[in-house]
């Protein structure tokens, strides 16, 4: 009984101290095929080491810079309904939007029944409904504004 153990420990020991180990997970099996050798009629050739990406992007980078652009402002007079748009320059994406709104003679607040991108396929600026029906309505000043990136 203890020879058996002995053979089978000292077969275990062996084993672990192999040079051809055996690793269990995926990441070692893959490691493992990107180590091995190309065979070919010059011999074995070593395989390419797999390339490591760069920190920073080597071809065109993606957008470096974000600007605000505002719409020209509307005045809508008491009971008037209508839709304010700021547009981003050519090329540029639209990221995020919204708007302002200037009660100069006070009354109540209109009601913006959309505050959205606007541009298809890719948004290009953003665009606002304005309803100033409401009771007790005064005249206002609406715009819509945007911010670009390029």
């Amino acid at each position: 009984m203890r020879t058996s153990f002995f053979l089978i420990s000292l077969a275990a020991v062996v084993a672990a101290c192999a040079d051809q180990q055996q690793p269990t997970s995926p990441v070692g099996a893959a490691a493992r095929l990107e180590s091995s050798t190309v065979g070919g009629e010059g011999g074995a050739l070593p395989a390419q080491a797999p390339t490591t990406p760069q920190a920073k992007p080597t071809d065109r980078v993606g957008f470096t810079k974000v600007q605000m652009y505002a719409g020209a402002p509307a005045v809508l007079a008491a009971g008037d309904r209508w839709t304010v748009s700021a547009t981003c320059p050519a090329g540029a994406v639209a990221t995020a939007g919204g708007y302002d709104v200037i009660f100069p003679g006070g009354g109540t607040a209109p009601g913006i029944s959309k505050s959205r991108p606007n541009g298809s396929p890719v948004a290009d600026g953003w665009t606002i409904d304005v309803d100033n029906r409401q009771a007790g309505a005064a005249d206002i000043k609406a715009w819509a504004w945007v911010s670009c990136a390029s």
